[in-house]
């Protein structure tokens, strides 16, 4: 994910980088949620609890992320074209609900805060949604029925929704459109899809251990396929089009194959220390930085990289890891 937007934003010239969106992050990230939170929530049915926990998670590095972009802007000397009054409250409103970025900051580095933070809200919504669908669905029992004809149904309603847009003639780059791209509706068949997985798992642990060369190869071939066909293969929901839930499908298999085919990798390469969260949400507040200030030629994109990479394992050490110690009976303890 981070590589896509440095090679988007930095003009490092890559064209074959398109080529990764078959392993497009926003899918991957969506189907981990729908898979562990879940297990989590199994782990710790106490709702307070797990809704604690996940906020412990997620609140701390993301609002120091945005206090890093605030701070970063205002060392670059961009003018600020609103009164303070308004500046702060609109910062207060980005802390809670991520998404709005007003017209005074869209000549700052990629043209938001931090435009990778509109995930969050996704994500709070499915962790609220969580306890609900356990309430009222039967996963114990029937778990594997109901979570078909939930993927299903997001399906066929996110397809419904996008053949009224286009016979209503509402744009897709207009602002109810995009209001919607960002909701949770969008993202649905990922995230249920990750809970199906989870509550199958040891036949999907059978089905696909030890296999991920040939998983890989019939993901690509799907892909590469459907791009040469020229239908719509980005695996994320966020435009119409059938045919990418086909790839979101096949994507979904090769992240499982990949992570029971090869559980030890992750350990040997990174010792445990997990990246992932940190790097997302401080990628984009140094890039701002960097373009506004520096330019975006590939020579400052891999020195942002380093920047980054830098400031993620500082949070990392002394940030993230002091909130995930707060949390009780988590799944990782």
């Amino acid at each position: 994910m981070v590589f896509n937007h440095y090679n988007s934003y930095f003009n490092f010239k890559l064209d074959w980088a398109w080529c990764l969106e078959a392993f497009s992050g926003v899918p991957i990230f969506l189907f981990i949620t729908g898979f562990f939170i879940p297990m989590s929530f199994e782990h710790n049915p106490k709702v307070f609890q797990f809704l604690r926990n996940r906020c412990l998670k997620i609140f701390p590095e993301m609002w120091a992320s945005i206090f890093l972009s605030v701070i970063l802007m205002l060392l670059s000397g961009y003018e600020i074209r609103a009164s303070v009054f308004s500046f702060v409250l609109y910062v207060l409103s980005y802390l809670i609900y991520p998404l709005y970025t007003p017209e005074y900051l869209r000549g700052y580095g990629a043209g938001t805060l931090n435009g990778v933070l509109w995930i969050i809200p996704v994500q709070l919504c499915f962790y609220a949604a969580i306890p609900i669908l356990y309430k009222v669905f039967d996963f114990k029992r029937r778990s594997s029925l109901w979570l078909l004809l939930l993927f299903i149904l997001s399906i066929v309603f996110n397809c419904l929704v996008y053949e009224a847009f286009a016979c209503c003639g509402i744009s897709e780059s207009g602002a109810f459109a995009k209001a919607y791209k960002w909701s949770i509706f969008v993202h649905c068949p990922m995230l249920i899809l990750g809970m199906f997985f989870f509550k199958n798992k040891e036949r999907m642990h059978s089905l696909l251990s030890g296999k991920f060369p040939l998983v890989l190869a019939v993901h690509l071939c799907i892909f590469f396929a459907l791009h040469c066909l020229g239908f719509p293969n980005y695996p994320l929901g966020q435009e119409s089009g059938y045919f990418k839930y086909i790839v979101m499908v096949s994507l979904a298999f090769c992240v499982f194959s990949a992570g029971y085919s090869m559980p030890k990798l992750g350990g040997k390469l990174l010792g445990g220390f997990d990246l992932s969260y940190a790097l997302y949400v401080y990628h984009m507040p140094v890039a701002n930085f960097v373009i506004y200030l520096l330019g975006n030629t590939w020579q400052y994109g891999i020195l942002s990289v380093l920047a980054v990479a830098g400031i993620s394992v500082l949070s990392k050490k002394y940030l993230e890891d002091y909130f995930v110690r707060l949390k009780k009976n988590s799944l990782r303890k």
